[in-house]
């Protein structure tokens, strides 16, 4: 199996597999490939791999902007008003002392690709309720079967 590269439903963070396969492009190319330099290959456009390689920025947020609209959490969206193409463009900030990746766009919204949950709380497993699951007709219920139905508590 294939390595995920930039695993932004994952993490927010440098994963493994994508500093694996920047690392590969730095040795072919001589670029340093040291915990310094490797974030800001992914954040910055003006370092050796987004300024030698442009198609590595396009691929860079068009896969951001696949995981985050695959995100079920509704609340990681910008808000619905009319954008432009110029709001839409993603900025990639690498925080030095939280060793995390911070995406912007949507006039400095911060985005993710990974839902938003609190200690405790299921992540949500789709974005829409199947209308197949009984419990969509029963909320605030939780219904499986035709059991819980024939026997719910008033």
């Amino acid at each position: 199996a294939m390595p995920t590269i930039f695993a932004w439903e994952k993490t927010e963070r440098l994963e493994k597999s994508t500093s694996r396969w920047l690392q590969a492009v730095c040795a072919d190319l001589a670029f340093p490939a040291d915990s310094y330099n490797m974030p800001r290959y992914i954040a910055d456009p003006r370092e050796l791999i987004c300024k030698n390689f442009p198609e590595f920025r396009c691929y860079r947020d068009v896969m951001f902007y696949f995981k985050l609209f695959f995100n079920p959490d509704v609340r990681r969206f910008p808000p619905k008003v009319p954008w432009s193409q110029k709001d839409a463009e993603l900025s990639f900030h690498w925080g030095e002392d939280s060793e995390r990746f911070y995406v912007s766009a949507f006039q400095d919204k911060t985005l993710s690709g990974r839902p938003r949950v609190r200690r405790g709380e299921m992540p949500p497993s789709a974005r829409f309720g199947s209308k197949a699951s009984p419990s969509e007709y029963t909320k605030p219920y939780f219904v499986e079967s035709e059991d819980d139905v024939l026997h719910m508590w008033e």
